[in-house]
């Protein structure tokens, strides 16, 4: 009888902590090791369906009965059982469980997992413990340093003001001359500037591997572990013959600090989501995150960040929408500038003729010496409506 054999991957996170954490992996001193899942609070029956997601065991199937075609009848698979350690983060309860597959030398479809209780040593358990509390020490002061040091970024770094007047239309130039100072075009200009917030994200990423490191070194002082891995969410720990890698599974961590526009120059920092003694005053909400992969990520929060009256996800959608937005001259003038195909016409009159009612112009505003220029999408500026700004005549 031939046999053609093949392997099926690992999936979820047990592979990450066997393949992606080589600090406990590859020691060659740990006699015990053992892979962990840290939950935030869950029973035995919800760290049961943990284990079965995350640490299910390779199937290795081999053809029979002749052929090089797989199919669900010519199938013959094995598997070894895995081992993993659920930890409960706030009752310090473990439940240690082998998953296994049964029955074995079948086709993968009549294959079931399942779990069964078994023991672990206490110096494991022991390590998880100490493990757990020195992740949380660890992330809050990262995080907060991380708050910090994104702070810092902006605040040593100067904003970029391009000049208004070169796109300008010939009848909106002394209005244009004063975008320069508005606070609300320098938040645009902040909000969509992926260079800036692309350096904030660096500044802040590198802070926090320098808190890694550091923790990492106390740690090992401190305690006297052998090796010893810290990561936004997952950790590892060795010593003594004994190896405990875990991953955690939590909600991500979030941290956040608010920019407020007191003027274009005068940025105000707040390290919250959101202020509300600065009603009308354009701010940015900087979201700080931890990653499952490992370290930190920023980005800004598109429902806290308003800017002109509107929430960032509104201007941020600006170029994709049918329906027109109300917004300030050099607002519109600002997104003209980040995005090529925007395009601001001419001054029309609204209500008529110079402001006149009933002489032909376009409707809203006030009617009274006022006139309208429209913001455009489109390759000729002439397509659809996205933005109305009205202005004096």
């Amino acid at each position: 009888m031939s046999k053609t054999h093949l392997k099926l991957p690992v999936t979820g996170i047990l592979a990450l902590l066997m393949t992606g954490c080589g600090l406990m992996s590859s020691s060659s001193v740990a006699q015990v090791h053992e892979n962990a899942l840290v939950c935030e609070n869950c029973n035995y029956v919800q760290a049961q369906q943990l284990a079965m997601q995350h640490a299910v065991p390779d199937l290795q199937c081999v053809i029979v009965g002749g052929g090089d075609v797989v199919n669900i009848d010519n199938q013959s698979c094995t598997s070894q059982p895995k081992h993993i350690v659920v930890f409960n983060a706030q009752s310090r309860e473990a439940y240690p469980f082998e998953v296994y597959h049964a029955p074995q030398g079948v086709n993968p479809f009549e294959m079931q997992l399942h779990t069964r209780d078994r023991t672990v040593h206490p110096e494991i358990i022991a390590m998880l413990n100490t493990g757990v509390d020195e992740h949380a020490a660890f992330m809050a002061e990262a995080m907060q340093n991380a708050v910090q040091a994104g702070m810092a970024a902006l605040q040593t770094q100067p904003l970029r003001h391009p000049s208004s007047l070169a796109i300008a239309p010939a009848a909106l130039i002394p209005m244009a001359s004063n975008c320069a100072n508005d606070r609300d075009a320098a938040a645009v200009q902040l909000a969509f500037d992926t260079r800036k917030i692309a350096s904030v994200q660096q500044y802040v990423q590198n802070e926090f591997r320098d808190n890694q490191a550091t923790g990492i070194q106390r740690i090992k002082n401190a305690l006297n572990f052998n090796e010893v891995r810290l990561d936004a969410l997952s950790f590892g720990l060795s010593r003594a013959g004994f190896a405990a890698n875990a991953s955690l599974i939590i909600t991500p961590e979030t941290k956040h600090f608010t920019v407020v526009f007191n003027e274009a120059e005068d940025l105000r920092f707040f390290e919250r989501l959101g202020v509300s003694n600065y009603p009308g005053y354009p701010q940015l909400v900087f979201n700080i995150m931890s990653r499952s992969q490992g370290g930190v990520v920023v980005g800004l929060d598109q429902d806290y960040s308003y800017i002109d009256g509107q929430a960032l996800s509104t201007l941020t959608n600006i170029a994709n929408s049918n329906v027109p937005i109300e917004l300030s001259y050099c607002v519109a003038e600002r997104l003209q500038q980040l995005n090529p195909n925007l395009h601001l016409s001419p001054p029309t009159p609204v209500g008529g003729s110079e402001g006149t009612p009933g002489g032909g112009g376009v409707g809203g505003g006030t009617g009274i010496n006022e006139c309208a220029v429209f913001l455009r999408r489109g390759p000729t500026g002439d397509t659809v409506v996205v933005g109305i700004i009205y202005v004096p005549c």
